[in-house]
C-alpha cells in the first residue's frame, strides 16, 4: 500500500514526467487504535496530493461491522464513472 502511494507521488513532484490522476484508497482494518498502523503515513499522502481520498472502514468498531466493500457501495456511482 505504501509503495503504491509513494510511486504516485513521483508525478506530482515531477509534473512534466506524467499526468497525475485521482487516487482513492478504500481499505479496512479491525480497529483504528490497534490495527491502523499506516494512519500517519496515509494522512501525509493525502495531504501531499498523492492520494485524493482516503476511506477507511473499521470492522470491529461500532454497532455494525463495516468493510471496504461497504465503502465501495457508498461510492458506487463514482467508481462506475471512473470505469466508463
Amino acid at each position: 500500500m505504501s509503495s503504491r502511494c509513494q510511486s504516485h507521488e513521483f508525478p506530482r513532484k515531477h509534473p512534466n514526467s506524467a499526468l497525475p490522476g485521482l487516487w482513492t484508497l478504500l481499505t479496512n482494518f479491525d480497529r483504528k487504535t490497534t490495527d491502523f498502523v499506516y494512519e500517519e503515513e496515509l494522512q501525509r499522502f493525502l495531504e501531499s496530493g498523492a492520494l485524493s481520498e482516503l476511506s477507511v472502514a473499521f470492522s470491529r468498531e461500532g454497532p455494525t461491522k463495516e468493510y471496504a466493500q461497504h465503502k465501495m457501495m457508498d461510492k458506487a456511482s463514482d467508481i462506475w464513472n471512473i470505469r466508463t
